[in-house]
Formats: structure tokens, sequence, C-alpha cells
């Protein structure tokens, strides 16, 4: 597979009944603040509905969008809790006003630093809380996910960091079904 740069254009952070602060550091030093003190900020729950925010906290709690591109054979069907559309090529985002497109923030996530600060109480039951980056490449719509940075869910507030290092044993490619796979496929993270 020849190797093309991809540019997410979604950014996932999905937190459960979870009070989220995000940050995103890129590598060019840009930094994306995000505390929720004034709305939602562009972040979107579920599917299309703002991402609630009560006291600049924001909180996601379910039933999540279940999102089945991703099903057999591909990797699977994931719970689109919380996410930022980060750029948008030609399209009108409609979830207004949105900061991180209004500030002119890179979207070259090469390297950067997420961190959020976050809890919750769930049970995973297996499952793990993962960055889902979204990008146009080679041809296709790449769905990976940060599998090798796993989010920890506690009772307590914490703050965690991910780093978007173009290291491809870090990410995973969520691939698509049959259905889907004109849509979705993989691409080289790096």
């Amino acid at each position: 597979m020849a190797t093309t740069t991809w540019q997410p254009r979604w950014l996932l952070a999905a937190i459960l009944m979870v009070g989220l602060t995000t940050s995103v550091a890129a590598k060019s030093g840009d930094v994306y603040f995000e505390n929720f003190a004034d709305g939602p900020g562009g972040w979107v729950a579920n599917r299309h509905e703002p991402l609630p925010v009560w006291d600049g906290v924001a909180y996601c709690f379910g039933p999540w969008y279940l999102d089945s591109h991703h099903a057999y054979p591909g990797k699977g069907c994931l719970h689109m809790l919380m996410w930022l559309l980060t750029k948008t090529p030609g399209e009108k985002p409609f979830m207004l006003p949105n900061r991180f497109i209004d500030q002119h923030h890179s979207t070259n996530l090469t390297d950067a630093r997420l961190s959020v600060r976050l809890r919750g109480d769930i049970d995973l039951q297996g499952a793990q809380l993962l960055l889902l980056a979204q990008g146009r490449a080679q041809g296709t719509t790449a769905n990976l996910v940060l599998s090798g940075q796993p989010f920890k869910i506690t009772r307590d507030w914490s703050e965690q960091t991910v780093t978007l290092a173009p290291d491809p044993g870090q990410w995973t490619c969520l691939g698509a079904r049959e259905s889907m796979k004109h849509t979705y496929g993989c691409a080289d993270v790096a």
C-alpha cells in the first residue's frame, strides 16, 4: 500500500457520564483547548445532537449511537459517544459554533497530544475507551482507533494524555462491513 498522509476528519474522545476538558497540542505548537465554559463548542453527542454541558462539564450517557459501518469483516461495531468535526472540505459543519474550525486550528494532528480530564462509572464488559480518527486518503475514508493508548475510566477525576504518533503499532484500522467497503477502508497512518 502506498504511503499517503491522511488528515483526520473526526476526532472522537468518547467519555461516558463524564466531565471532559480537552486540550490538543499539535507538533506545530498550535493548541486547541476546550473547557466547555461556553457550551459544547462544536462537540457532538451520539450522532447529531449537541454535547450536553452543565456548569462547564460535558456529559455523555447511553444509549449511544451504534456505528455498524465497521461490522464483520471489519473490526466490529462501535459506540459513537462524542466527537468533533475538525475539517470541513466544502461542507458546512452542522453543529455550530465549532471553536476548533472557527479558530483555524491545524488539522495536521501528527504527534499531537490529546489531554482529557474525565471520570465515569460504567462496566465496559471488556470494551475500551479509545480515540477514533477518521480521514480521507488513498481513495477511501479510513477510520483508525488509537488502540495502543486506551483511556481509563475511573470514579475519581483523572487527567490522561495520549499522543497521536504516526506509529502503525499504536493504531487499528476498523475496515468496513461488506456493504460499506465502497466508502470505508484502511490507509497508512504515517
